[in-house]
């Protein structure tokens, strides 16, 4: 499942980074976005991208983005 899929107001765990561009992906790094992070989806927008909560900070990622990060359901 890519975090798009994700639904709001739960915890995943980013299981790998699925992006073509490495530049993409050394940014979502920068930001604290890598493969065992805990991420809430707490805004979601149908035809862009969406609002993430990861630590205390809120992120903002186009869906773009958003498709290339695998995630997991935290139980």
């Amino acid at each position: 499942m890519t975090l798009f899929d994700g639904q709001m107001d739960c915890v995943y765990k980013i299981k790998r980074l699925n992006l073509k561009e490495e530049n993409a992906k050394v940014r979502l790094s920068c930001m604290g976005v890598i493969a065992g992070s805990k991420v809430t989806v707490i805004g979601k927008k149908e035809t862009g991208g969406l609002l993430i909560q990861l630590d205390n900070k809120q992120i903002g990622l186009c869906r773009t983005f958003a498709d290339g990060i695998e995630i997991e359901e935290v139980s």
